[in-house]
């Protein structure tokens, strides 16, 4: 989300040179999933700016990003920014542009004057890093206009907006029923909701609308990738299905033909004497009372041919039962997927359709998964608990139902968990996409449980380790349940049953 007006910029960049002024530019880093350029503020607050030319985005947002989101395949940049401090931030009224002017304390005593530029052109938005004497020292694009942004040249404005207004109103944001106004003058603006809200933090009412719906268009557009994922993956499977159908129904038909190589066995132990002419033979059919020619496989003689076809109908004959109740749970399967589909594609929201994909164990990375919700909630391997954030949590009721738990049932991705130096039960943080981190709230309630079950549950503090299924092996030749892992992560709980979640079953 940008900016629509070169005066939305203008007060926008007055309100974030409040918010930032006196404070240090910690990092700057580049997600290259997200294709999004952080950069990480802090004095007594913490903030962060998210621009990305694709799409065009830029965004004050209070706090610093999960750690979920800073850790994935994002690198550090712009390092000869860090530690600077904010001085001020401009945004002419004339212009789609944002400086954040910096001060950074060198060593030898020598201060550094630099300066982030963001241009907020839609499609040709780019961001700059430009040193006291106008020198281009970074940029997040190359530009190919006259202007030549690239580093080690000068950074050239571009030309102002022609015939900006004093005052006026405008519209500046839409929220389902809800539209947004902002009215000002040379002096002053303020943002007016309609119908009359309370959303809107009124110190700083661009920034936090700008952030607001930048939060919920990424939600509507991360629910809508998400639902086109969980539909694909049915259709998949639907369609995997009805292959093997198809396959399945062409066999039993082949099976339905038992009957007739029985009797062409029968018929040719009957004319035994017969002269065979081209691997063929002409002989009485008594079943039908007609004369019928029947072939001989790989010129074999008539008795041969027989032994082989009673082989053939005694084989057909025992696929038939095991065929017919494979196609009773094909169309069954199929029955159960097209309701799935219907359902997801009938969700209208994150939380309904995430409920969805867990009640029907489906996983955006991996696919449909083959335990039924009943399995998942009944097991003597296992007690399930069920998160507050609605996610499992499974726990191992024994060595033996342990070594099951970890490394039967939990995929490569879900997160196992452990009490540290202790005895007791493996848990498990089933994660609804292997490509985003659980909550963390679900974390810590997975880690309090695997306190709960372990020798330690009568302990106040107890440090429990986590990492990914993945990186657990069993220890060889070891007892059941005796596992070695690794890249794991810690953290301290409390024993106790987490509020909000409950055993399910």
């Amino acid at each position: 989300m940008l900016p629509k007006s070169a005066v939305i910029s203008s007060f926008l960049a007055r309100e974030y040179n409040q918010l930032l002024s006196g404070s240090t530019l910690v990092r700057s880093e580049y997600h290259r999933q997200s294709k999004v350029f952080r950069f990480l503020f802090r004095s007594e607050h913490q903030y962060h700016v998210c621009y990305s030319f694709a799409p065009p985005t830029f965004v004050l947002y209070p706090g610093w990003p999960d750690k979920s989101e800073s850790k994935s395949a994002n690198i550090a940049v712009w390092l000869e920014a860090n530690d600077s401090v904010v001085q001020q931030v401009t945004g002419p009224i004339d212009n789609r542009i944002i400086n954040i002017q910096l001060l950074k304390s060198a060593r030898s005593g020598s201060e550094r004057h630099l300066r982030i530029v963001f241009e907020l052109f839609g499609a040709q938005s780019t961001a700059l890093l430009v040193d006291e004497n106008g020198i281009i020292l970074q940029a997040t694009r190359v530009s190919s206009d006259e202007r030549v942004l690239k580093p080690k040249k000068i950074y050239v404005e571009p030309e102002p907006f022609p015939q900006i207004l004093e005052s006026g109103k405008e519209v500046i944001g839409n929220d389902g029923e809800m539209t947004y106004t902002l009215e000002y003058n040379e002096r002053s603006f303020r943002v007016t909701p309609s119908p009359p809200a309370e959303a809107l933090d009124m110190e700083y009412p661009l920034s936090s609308l700008h952030a607001y719906l930048q939060r919920k268009s990424k939600s509507s557009d991360d629910f809508a990738q998400l639902k086109a994922k969980t539909l694909g993956i049915l259709r998949r499977e639907i369609t995997r299905k009805k292959k093997t159908l198809a396959k399945s129904q062409s066999k039993l038909q082949l099976a339905e033909e038992a009957e007739r190589y029985k009797r062409w066995g029968d018929i040719l132990m009957a004319g035994q004497n017969a002269e065979p002419v081209d691997n063929k033979v002409m002989l009485h059919d008594f079943y039908s009372d007609e004369e019928i020619e029947i072939p001989l496989p790989d010129g074999k003689g008539i008795i041969e041919s027989a032994s082989f076809y009673y082989k053939k109908a005694k084989k057909l004959q025992r696929s038939k039962p095991p065929l017919q109740k494979a196609i009773e749970e094909l169309n069954t399967a199929i029955a159960e997927l097209e309701e799935q589909h219907a359902a997801v594609a009938e969700a209208n929201d994150s939380v309904q359709l995430r409920s969805l994909i867990e009640e029907f164990r489906l996983s955006a990375g991996a696919g449909v998964i083959g335990r039924s919700s009943a399995e998942m909630e009944s097991s003597p391997y296992y007690r399930v608990f069920l998160s507050s954030t609605g996610a499992r949590i499974l726990v191992g009721k024994s060595a033996v139902g342990n070594a099951h738990l970890t490394f039967k049932v939990a995929r490569s991705y879900d997160l196992w968990f452990h009490a540290q130096q202790s005895p007791g039960s493996h848990v498990v943080l089933m994660r609804l996409d292997k490509n985003r981190e659980p909550a963390a709230v679900a974390i810590r309630e997975a880690a309090q449980l695997a306190a709960v079950y372990s020798g330690q549950k009568k302990s106040q503090a107890v440090s429990v380790i986590y990492t990914e299924r993945r990186y657990v092996r069993k220890v060889r030749k070891g007892a059941p349940g005796q596992v070695i892992p690794q890249n794991v992560k810690s953290l301290v709980v409390e024993p106790g049953m987490p509020p909000g979640v409950n055993e399910a079953g």
